[in-house]
């Protein structure tokens, strides 16, 4: 018995020493005041051929980005049909996308390659390089916020993709909350999805805590088919209202986060 006790103590202290390391989130069912609402208002049919890696709303119009080796793009998406405008090197793996003072940035996922494009032609403007991987990026009005799958954010300038500043972001426990990716900054918070999740957090930017867990139950959403074919896309419209999709999927939403 003392023998088994003694096998179950050590698996128990792995366990523990491996969700340290992997870093995780609060999502205990009793802390409802942490839990916000999703509100589908409009359910749009979208081919579930895009990889989508980004979703930004430039004024009117929806920017999306898709990813893969040999089928990344980036275009407009209008009422479910996607415009390709782009199409990155084979050898690139397209990533998230921000509009930043009139300009248009696309991340690459480890090629450390960002695209400033103009958000009209989308022809490119300039190449920043950077240290790392790309997956998600927003504006907060004044930096850009990169996000690269784990619970670090790095503030970097508009201008010269310099990193001005970098912060963990931390669950109520002041846990480490990783695989941040897609990413938006909207209502003087930003928002970002869990990869392989169905859950949207809302991190204040002061702090760097989640204040708020927003779990979706999509019918596009094929996660359980398909590990693949996960939430991410968050494009904010005004106020609470959000489009929201994933990859592969075959429809994309408009929503309302409620808190």
């Amino acid at each position: 018995m003392k023998k088994r006790a003694v096998i179950f103590a050590l698996a128990g202290i792995v366990l523990l020493s491996l969700a340290f390391l992997a870093g995780h989130y609060f999502w205990p069912e009793t802390a409802a005041e942490y839990r916000g609402t999703v509100v589908v208002k409009e359910e749009i049919p979208l081919s579930d051929s895009l990889f989508i890696q980004g979703l930004e709303m430039n004024d009117k119009e929806l920017i999306c980005a898709t990813g893969r080796y040999g089928s990344s793009m980036i275009g407009i998406l209008n009422e479910g049909k996607f415009n390709a405008k782009k199409n990155l090197p084979s050898d690139e793996f397209g990533e998230g996308i921000t509009v930043a003072k009139d300009e248009l940035f696309q991340l690459t996922w480890r090629e450390g390659l960002c695209y400033v494009r103009d958000p009209q032609t989308f022809e490119v403007i300039r190449t920043h390089r950077y240290e790392g991987e790309g997956w998600g990026i927003c504006y907060d009005g004044t930096n850009l916020i990169q996000s690269d799958g784990t619970a670090k954010l790095k503030y970097r300038a508009p201008g010269t993709f310099e990193v001005i500043s970098e912060h963990t972001v931390v669950d109520r426990d002041g846990n480490p909350v990783v695989k941040l990716n897609e990413l938006e900054f909207a209502n003087g918070h930003i928002y970002a999805n869990i990869w392989q999740t169905k859950d949207i957090v809302k991190i204040d930017p002061k702090t760097f805590k989640i204040v708020k867990v927003y779990t979706t139950d999509f019918p596009a959403d094929i996660s359980h088919e398909n590990s693949n074919a996960t939430l991410n896309g968050i494009a904010h419209i005004k106020g609470n209202r959000f489009y929201l999709t994933g990859k592969l999927w075959n429809a994309y939403y408009k929503v309302e986060l409620k808190d």
